[in-house]
Parts: C-alpha cells; sequence; structure tokens
C-alpha cells in the first residue's frame, strides 16, 4: 500500500515541480522582455539626450560665428565676415540669413551677379525675408 502512495504523490510532485518551473520560466522571461523595454528607453533617452546637446553645440558655433561676423563688419572687413558666414553655412547650408548677409556683402563691393545669387538662395530657404526680396527688386 505504502509504494501506491508513494508513486500516486511522485506524479503529483512532478506536475507541481513542473507547473512551479514553468511559472518560474515565464517570470524570467517577462522580467527579461521588461529589461529589454527598459533599456530601449534608456537608449532613446541618450540618443535623445545626445542629441539635443549636439543641437545646442551646433546653435553656439552659429552664435559665435555670426560675432565674429560683426565684429568684422565693424571694422569693415568684408571678406572675414564673408569667410564667417560661408562657415556658418557649413555648420547650417539652410541658413538663410548666412545667404543673404553673403548677398548683401557682395553687394556692397558691386558684385551685383554674385549677390543675387545669395540673395536667391536665401529666398529659396526663406520666401519672406524682405531685405533679400528689396535688393532683388521684388
Amino acid at each position: 500500500m505504502k509504494k501506491e502512495q508513494f508513486t500516486l504523490r511522485r506524479p503529483f510532485r512532478a506536475f507541481i515541480v513542473s507547473t512551479s518551473d514553468l511559472r518560474a520560466k515565464s517570470t524570467e522571461a517577462f522580467a527579461l522582455k521588461m529589461l529589454r523595454q527598459a533599456g530601449i528607453a534608456i537608449s532613446l533617452l541618450l540618443l535623445i539626450t545626445v542629441s539635443s546637446g549636439a543641437q545646442a553645440t551646433i546653435q553656439q558655433q552659429i552664435r559665435l560665428h555670426y560675432q565674429r561676423a560683426e565684429e568684422a563688419l565693424k571694422g569693415n572687413h568684408s571678406r572675414g565676415a564673408a569667410n564667417e558666414f560661408r562657415e556658418i553655412l557649413k555648420i547650417d547650408p539652410r541658413n538663410a540669413e548666412a545667404y543673404a548677409n553673403l548677398g548683401q556683402i557682395a553687394y556692397s563691393q558691386q558684385d551685383y551677379a554674385e549677390a543675387a545669387k545669395w540673395f536667391a538662395g536665401a529666398l529659396k530657404i526663406k520666401p519672406q525675408l524682405w531685405d533679400a526680396k528689396a535688393f532683388l527688386g521684388l
């Protein structure tokens, strides 16, 4: 009789063990899934932080070049100012104000064809720039 009870209990225990193993495995899988999702979220936050930091650095570089260009213009160094505006365009090729400023420099040097090219470039990016329109007679 004892052997029968033992044999009956043994399959039951095996069932309990296998169920708890499954529960542990599913809990482990769930935990791994949650860790992966958390890792992805952290990675995205880091990427956003880095890119916003990079964007701030780019804006600082542009401001620095604008300041240098203004100083050059105050000192009647149009070539130096033009170089600073070109540096801005290397950093941000869609900076309409830099195009317009290069147009004004070319106009002041009586290079009207070059000025028209720069003003047209500014208007392609920002059609509402009134100074570029005025210089082009639009």
